[in-house]
């Protein structure tokens, strides 16, 4: 007697994300055109993002992401996040705006990062 066991797995696909709105959160899939199949319709580590000019995307938490393109005019956003990128491509006059907060004895320390592409 043979008995043979079939089970559906499921395998990563790499989808594009495209910016849409003039400001959205990075883990919301309204912020985002999807071109291809991901489960959860959020930018992850295998998936090329593209944030178009005009466009504000907030990174919120740690994210990652295959490719990261900022065309000039699109703004990065980080604010208690991180993002994980493997390439990551700036057009002039592009802005990333990266801020941090560091408890300290007294309170909490606050950072800000400006890149200006």
């Amino acid at each position: 007697m043979f008995l043979f066991l079939i089970t559906e797995s499921g395998f990563a696909q790499v989808s594009t994300f495209t910016s849409n709105v003039a400001t959205g959160n990075w883990n919301a899939p309204g912020s985002w055109t999807e071109v291809g199949s991901d489960v959860d319709n959020i930018p992850d580590g295998d998936d090329i993002v593209i944030i178009l000019s005009g466009d504000n995307i907030f990174l919120n938490g740690a994210r990652s992401a295959n490719s990261v393109t900022i065309n000039a005019g699109g703004i990065l956003t980080a604010n208690g996040g991180g993002l994980t990128v493997t390439t990551m491509s700036v057009s002039e006059r592009t802005t990333m705006l990266l801020m941090a907060e560091y408890p300290t004895a007294t309170g909490l320390l606050h950072q800000t990062l400006l890149f200006l592409g």
